[in-house]
């Protein structure tokens, strides 16, 4: 009975393992986009300063 437990155990843990490498594969190929996307979303942080500045050059104007 304990031998029929242990082989329970050994697939259910070789399945979890193989579905895990799935799961690690696919993350891989999703990787190369999300780093085009960063690329992409860091531009415009580029453009936060020059509207801090037109904010200040505005407050300036104003005082």
């Amino acid at each position: 009975c304990q031998l029929y437990v242990l082989k329970e155990v050994i697939e259910n843990v070789y399945l979890f393992k193989s579905r895990i490498i799935d799961y690690y594969l696919a993350v891989q190929k999703i990787i190369p986009l999300t780093k085009t996307h960063v690329g992409v979303s860091e531009s415009p942080v580029n453009a936060s300063p020059s509207k801090a500045s037109r904010t200040h050059d505005a407050l300036k104007i104003s005082e």
